[in-house]
């Protein structure tokens, strides 16, 4: 079960995973809004699925795409590989 509380405005979520307390932001001031994703939360803990949806870049390609991004916006002499 998750629980949704506001704090200045922005909606927030805390839940219990494994034993912790664990806060997220909602990131939204509507009520709407948060408590479709408060559902999401709930769904994805009942399923065992993890919360954050986020895509893990390993570090070398990071590297890669960092040192090509840095070659073309900065100045010669301030890219050293």
């Amino acid at each position: 079960m998750a629980h949704m509380y506001k704090r200045d405005g922005i909606y927030y979520c805390k839940y219990y995973l494994n034993g912790k307390i664990l806060r997220k932001s909602l990131k939204t001031r509507s009520i709407a809004r948060a408590r479709a994703k408060v559902v999401e939360i709930e769904e994805s803990l009942e399923a065992g699925r993890p919360i954050d949806h986020r895509k893990d870049t390993p570090v070398d390609e990071f590297t890669k795409a960092f040192l090509t991004e840095i070659g073309v916006t900065k100045r010669p002499h301030t890219v050293k590989t």
